[in-house]
Order: structure tokens, then C-alpha cells, then sequence
């Protein structure tokens, strides 16, 4: 918690302002532990982050006989007031790849997943 308020209670993160800057970094931090590995192996990066958060990563494709078939870089967009529904776009060059693995259904899965968890580990509050 973050600190006691008038009658001691403690206020949580969602209480607490934070600028868009710092939530999206919190974001990216939750993201890189949580949303990684099982072709996720790239690092999140921040992007952009003000009335809505845009987030990057790379998605390393695996082929039918198991080998490596490159990688698919994205974003995901989304407000932070309805954060679950993010925007998946590939990168230029990259949409042909993406749409062969269908990526965005599983990037977006994952993604509600994980952004259902952060908000309600009062990682962030819903501005």
C-alpha cells in the first residue's frame, strides 16, 4: 500500500496520480514478467503513453517442423480507461507473416489477460 490516509487506512495505487509516462513504464514492467516466452521472447518497449498507451514487442515465429521462421514485430494501443481492448498492429513489411500464425488473436488474448491482472493488482488506475 502506499500510505495511510486521515483514519489510517492505506490508499492504493489506483488513488494515487500518476503521469502517463510513469503508468506506462508500470506497464511495460508488468508486461516484460508477465506477457513473455512461448514466442514472446522479444523486450516490451514503451512507445507512446498519454490518453492512450502504445507498446511494442517482436513475436518469434515457430514453423509446423519446429523451426524458427523469423520474427513479427507489433504494437499494442489501447485507452487507458478500457485497457483490455487493445489495437494490434504489425509493423510494416510484417502483416503477411502475422496474419500466417494468427498473431493478433493471440497477442490480444494474452494481452486482455494480462491487463485484466494489472489493473486489478491496482497497477494503474483507468484515466
Amino acid at each position: 500500500m502506499i500510505g495511510a490516509g486521515a483514519e489510517g487506512t492505506h490508499r492504493s495505487l489506483v488513488e494515487v496520480p500518476m503521469d502517463a509516462k510513469a503508468r506506462g513504464l508500470a506497464l511495460v514492467a508488468y508486461l516484460q514478467t508477465t506477457m513473455h516466452g512461448s514466442g514472446l521472447d522479444g523486450d516490451w518497449r514503451l512507445e507512446s503513453s498519454g490518453r492512450y498507451v502504445t507498446v511494442c514487442m517482436a513475436y518469434h515465429c515457430m514453423n509446423d517442423l519446429g523451426y524458427y521462421d523469423g520474427w513479427v514485430s507489433f504494437t499494442v494501443r489501447a485507452r487507458w480507461d478500457s485497457l483490455a481492448a487493445g489495437v494490434f498492429t504489425p509493423r510494416r513489411g510484417d502483416g503477411a507473416k502475422a496474419r500466417v500464425y494468427d498473431l493478433e488473436d493471440l497477442i490480444l488474448e494474452e494481452w486482455a489477460y494480462a491487463v485484466e491482472n494489472f489493473v486489478a493488482e491496482d497497477n494503474v488506475s483507468a484515466q
